[in-house]
């Protein structure tokens, strides 16, 4: 990845055309090849921004409306461009509409889950080919405000900025140690650090409450049309099923990840 592709500014004037090229380059990362191939993708709304800044991203252009933003959010040292643009180009621009203000154009960080310390008793949640950008942020969000220690996204290619991700997530995604791995290198690196892979799957015969989640775990979600991959039913150490006694048969897969994390959560703080 590259971010030098990314060499279009606005000048010392404001950025009154839509037409402007820097306005199409920016409109290219809502695109996820273009984010894989820069290096780069976007970041709107205050809490997501403050998030991003207290966790070091770096922010390369910073295009903003004075009348929707009054720089509330301490940036920090990482900050290149700033630039002003009318409400037209913000509307143009933003995938919320102009309401939050501005729109920043930010480096992905490095993620090395080699690098990533694990601690006592570490929880780990895996989210095993899950496509829908606002399921994978709900379970982000969910997973920072449990103390969750780390997520694996094992999928052919996540795609962790995806704006609607990163809006569901409300920032948790600059929070957590979130990985895309494949799942062979997944459950490699669990069970070099021997931890035990519990999954959820509607065919298990023990229900969640009777799962021992203490210790070093690894939560297991699947994608909610097919559920977890065969290659995680035959390396997980147990496999739990949430009850229903309604008449719908599933939960939604951020739902069920919820039900889970709290279990686990409980069961380490008794």
């Amino acid at each position: 990845m590259s971010t030098t592709v990314f060499t279009v500014s606005a000048g010392n004037k404001k950025l009154t055309s839509p037409a402007n090229p820097l306005v199409k380059e920016v409109l290219r990362l809502y695109d996820k090849r273009r984010r894989v191939e820069t290096g780069l993708f976007l970041i709107e709304g205050q809490r997501e921004l403050s998030s991003a800044a207290r966790h070091g991203v770096e922010i390369i252009k910073f295009l903003y409306t004075p009348q929707k933003y009054s720089f509330s959010v301490n940036l920090g040292g990482k900050i290149g461009e700033k630039i002003e643009v009318s409400g037209k180009v913000l509307e143009r621009i933003s995938y919320r509409g102009e309401t939050e203000g501005f729109v920043a154009v930010a480096k992905m960080p490095e993620r090395n889950l080699n690098a990533f310390k694990l601690p006592p008793h570490p929880l780990i949640v895996v989210l095993d080919k899950l496509e829908k950008p606002g399921n994978i942020g709900a379970i982000l969000r969910t997973a920072e405000a449990a103390g969750v220690d780390a997520v694996l996204l094992c999928a052919e290619a996540g795609d962790l900025y995806n704006p609607n991700l990163i809006r569901a997530s409300l920032g948790a995604i600059f929070s957590l140690p979130v990985f895309c791995i494949p799942a062979n290198e997944a459950i490699n690196w669990l069970n070099s650090h021997k931890i035990k892979i519990i999954i959820a799957s509607p065919y298990a015969e023990r229900i969640h409450f009777d799962c021992d989640f203490t210790g070093f775990a690894a939560i297991v979600i699947g994608s909610e049309a097919d559920g977890v991959s065969e290659i995680w039913t035959q390396n997980a150490a147990n496999s739990v099923l949430i009850p229903m006694s309604g008449a719908v048969d599933s939960l939604n897969a951020s739902v069920s990840a919820a039900v889970l994390i709290y279990e686990a959560l409980r069961q380490r703080r008794n």
